[in-house]
């Protein structure tokens, strides 16, 4: 007759992944958003448009 493995040993692995995965996001969030060398969304808020009329010759579609 098989032997049904135990629930709590289971139980106990994905609790400590879980756990170390927190554990790593928590570690790690704090120093990306630390970091200003990379552009973030602030970047498309800060453009400038230009707006002109279309060449006489270019397509109705832009």
């Amino acid at each position: 007759m098989p032997v049904k493995p135990s629930t709590r040993s289971l139980a106990r692995r994905c609790a400590c992944a879980g756990a170390v995965t927190l554990g790593l996001l928590g570690a790690c969030l704090p120093a990306a958003a630390a970091d200003g060398g990379q552009p973030g969304l602030g970047r498309f808020y800060r453009q400038k448009v230009t707006w002109s009329a279309c060449e006489a010759g270019a397509p109705k579609d832009l």
